[in-house]
Protein backbone atom coordinates (compact mmCIF):
# COMPACT_ATOMS: atom_id res chain seq x y z
CA UNK A 1 0.00 0.00 0.00
CA UNK A 2 2.85 2.57 0.42
CA UNK A 3 4.29 2.21 -2.42
CA UNK A 4 1.19 3.17 -4.15
CA UNK A 5 0.03 5.75 -1.61
CA UNK A 6 3.81 7.28 -2.69
CA UNK A 7 3.55 7.26 -6.68
CA UNK A 8 -0.17 8.72 -5.89
CA UNK A 9 1.60 11.99 -3.94
CA UNK A 10 4.51 11.35 -6.46
CA UNK A 11 1.65 12.28 -9.61
CA UNK A 12 -0.51 14.43 -7.73
CA UNK A 13 3.21 16.94 -6.89
CA UNK A 14 3.81 16.66 -10.90
CA UNK A 15 0.63 17.23 -12.04
CA UNK A 16 0.39 20.56 -9.69
CA UNK A 17 3.77 21.93 -10.52
CA UNK A 18 2.58 21.41 -14.31
CA UNK A 19 -0.37 23.04 -14.11
CA UNK A 20 1.65 25.94 -12.73
CA UNK A 21 4.09 26.09 -15.10
CA UNK A 22 1.40 25.51 -18.28
CA UNK A 23 -1.69 26.54 -16.66
CA UNK A 24 -4.06 26.39 -20.05
CA UNK A 25 -3.74 22.76 -20.59
CA UNK A 26 -5.00 19.57 -18.64
CA UNK A 27 -2.46 17.28 -17.75
CA UNK A 28 -2.87 13.83 -15.36
CA UNK A 29 -0.75 11.53 -14.17
CA UNK A 30 -1.24 7.99 -14.00
CA UNK A 31 1.58 5.90 -12.09
CA UNK A 32 2.25 2.60 -13.89
CA UNK A 33 5.05 -0.21 -13.00
CA UNK A 34 5.48 -3.12 -15.38
CA UNK A 35 6.79 -5.37 -12.50
CA UNK A 36 4.57 -4.10 -8.98
CA UNK A 37 1.59 -2.28 -8.23
CA UNK A 38 -0.12 -0.04 -9.43
CA UNK A 39 0.76 -2.25 -12.85
CA UNK A 40 1.10 -0.94 -16.12
CA UNK A 41 -2.09 -1.57 -17.30
CA UNK A 42 -3.77 1.00 -15.14
CA UNK A 43 -2.46 3.77 -16.96
CA UNK A 44 -4.73 2.37 -19.91
CA UNK A 45 -7.22 4.96 -17.67
CA UNK A 46 -5.29 7.67 -19.77
CA UNK A 47 -7.15 5.90 -22.40
CA UNK A 48 -10.69 5.80 -21.19
CA UNK A 49 -9.43 9.78 -20.34
CA UNK A 50 -9.03 9.84 -24.15
CA UNK A 51 -5.91 11.51 -23.57
CA UNK A 52 -3.97 13.09 -26.68
CA UNK A 53 -0.62 12.31 -25.95
CA UNK A 54 1.57 10.73 -23.38
CA UNK A 55 5.11 11.32 -21.48
CA UNK A 56 6.11 8.08 -19.76
CA UNK A 57 8.26 9.47 -17.19
CA UNK A 58 11.30 6.58 -16.00
CA UNK A 59 12.08 8.07 -12.26
CA UNK A 60 15.12 6.37 -12.82
CA UNK A 61 16.31 9.17 -15.16
CA UNK A 62 19.95 7.89 -15.36
CA UNK A 63 19.77 4.76 -17.01
CA UNK A 64 17.38 3.06 -19.50
CA UNK A 65 16.44 -0.87 -20.14
CA UNK A 66 14.25 -1.96 -22.94
CA UNK A 67 12.07 -3.98 -20.17
CA UNK A 68 10.50 -0.63 -18.57
CA UNK A 69 9.75 1.34 -22.03
CA UNK A 70 6.94 -1.22 -22.96
CA UNK A 71 3.46 0.92 -22.49
CA UNK A 72 1.03 -0.09 -24.82
CA UNK A 73 1.34 -3.16 -27.21
CA UNK A 74 3.81 -1.96 -30.19
CA UNK A 75 4.75 1.56 -28.76
CA UNK A 76 7.89 2.66 -29.10
CA UNK A 77 8.97 5.54 -27.38
CA UNK A 78 9.82 8.58 -29.60
CA UNK A 79 13.24 9.50 -27.61
CA UNK A 80 14.56 8.39 -24.51
CA UNK A 81 17.29 10.06 -22.45
CA UNK A 82 20.04 8.25 -20.36
CA UNK A 83 22.80 9.76 -18.69
CA UNK A 84 24.56 7.25 -16.66
CA UNK A 85 27.51 9.39 -16.03
CA UNK A 86 26.25 13.05 -16.10
CA UNK A 87 28.23 15.26 -14.36
CA UNK A 88 25.29 16.73 -12.21
CA UNK A 89 23.70 14.06 -12.00
CA UNK A 90 26.72 11.91 -10.33
CA UNK A 91 27.33 14.78 -8.40
CA UNK A 92 24.21 15.06 -6.66
CA UNK A 93 24.13 11.62 -6.42
CA UNK A 94 27.58 11.40 -4.73
CA UNK A 95 26.60 14.29 -2.52
CA UNK A 96 23.53 12.71 -0.94
CA UNK A 97 25.27 9.16 -0.46
CA UNK A 98 28.16 10.83 1.20
CA UNK A 99 25.85 12.86 3.34
CA UNK A 100 23.61 9.59 4.30
CA UNK A 101 26.63 7.57 5.06
CA UNK A 102 28.68 10.03 7.16
CA UNK A 103 25.07 10.34 9.30
CA UNK A 104 24.63 6.44 9.38
CA UNK A 105 28.30 5.89 10.82
CA UNK A 106 29.28 4.66 6.99
CA UNK A 107 26.51 1.50 7.40
CA UNK A 108 24.26 3.24 4.48
CA UNK A 109 24.72 0.71 1.20
CA UNK A 110 25.43 3.25 -1.34
CA UNK A 111 24.12 1.51 -4.61
CA UNK A 112 21.22 -0.39 -5.30
CA UNK A 113 20.09 -1.75 -8.68
CA UNK A 114 17.56 -3.90 -10.31
CA UNK A 115 18.62 -7.12 -12.07
CA UNK A 116 18.19 -8.21 -15.50
CA UNK A 117 17.71 -11.54 -16.64
CA UNK A 118 20.84 -12.74 -18.35
CA UNK A 119 19.34 -13.06 -21.67
CA UNK A 120 18.25 -9.81 -21.56
CA UNK A 121 21.48 -8.38 -21.19
CA UNK A 122 23.12 -10.63 -23.92
CA UNK A 123 20.43 -9.01 -25.67
CA UNK A 124 21.93 -6.08 -25.82
CA UNK A 125 19.79 -3.93 -23.62
CA UNK A 126 22.01 -1.18 -22.00
CA UNK A 127 21.41 -1.13 -18.48
CA UNK A 128 23.65 -2.90 -16.95
CA UNK A 129 26.73 -0.93 -18.61
CA UNK A 130 24.84 2.30 -17.67
CA UNK A 131 24.82 1.17 -13.93
CA UNK A 132 28.28 0.41 -14.14
CA UNK A 133 28.67 3.58 -15.60
CA UNK A 134 26.82 5.38 -12.86
CA UNK A 135 28.73 4.18 -10.06
CA UNK A 136 32.23 4.74 -11.56
CA UNK A 137 30.87 8.00 -12.14
CA UNK A 138 29.36 8.75 -8.37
Amino acid sequence: MAVRQSCRKQAEALEAAIAKRIPNVTFRCFPAMRYWKPWIVAAERAIDWHATDAVLLPLYPGNFSTTTTAFAEGAKPASHRCYPAGGAFSEAHGRSIMTAWRADCHRTRAFSFHGLPQRVVDRGDPYQWQVEQSVAAV
